[in-house]
């Protein structure tokens, strides 16, 4: 049975990850969504705990060459316009997204955390600045102004 996803978590993950919801999950399953989602959670905690590195990258690398698999078939068809093989196609590609952290607006803020920059000590050193800066926008020439001059 080798390959076989025998633990339900596990197989939760898998089945989260191929891009299923956690309802779709739920009713394959036969489980309560709640209970579904509880697992999800458990089994994402377990893998960011105590799954090394290593297993962690061979269990992405499976996913992605499950993904790999699934869209193959629509692929080419979804270039030649057809639209359902067009939107699983792209649903794939959303999992491949989720899977790396990659469909995240901008990463560095995934904790909540926003990153400040800080001019000057005050607020009339910050209002300064940025003044200076405006100026410096208005004063310098712009694309246009500067292919216009090369042309001359």
């Amino acid at each position: 049975m080798e390959g076989t996803v025998v633990d339900p978590s596990e197989r939760i993950w898998y089945l989260r990850c191929a891009g299923l919801s956690f309802v779709e999950i739920a009713a394959q399953l036969q489980m309560d969504p709640s209970a579904v989602i509880r697992r999800f959670r458990e089994y994402q905690l377990y893998l960011a705990k105590d799954v090394s590195l290593e297993k962690r990258e061979q269990q992405a690398h499976m996913v992605m060459s499950q993904l790999d698999a699934l869209q193959y078939p629509f692929y080419e068809q979804a270039m030649t316009g057809d639209v359902k093989s067009a939107e699983f196609v792209l649903k794939v590609i959303q999992t491949r997204m989720k899977l790396f952290n990659l469909d995240a607006a901008n990463p560095n803020t995934e904790s909540g955390q926003q990153q400040i920059l800080i001019v000057g000590n005050s607020k009339e050193e910050f209002l300064s600045a940025l003044q200076h800066g405006r100026n410096q926008l208005a004063s310098s020439p712009s694309d246009d102004e500067e292919d216009e001059e090369d042309e001359e």
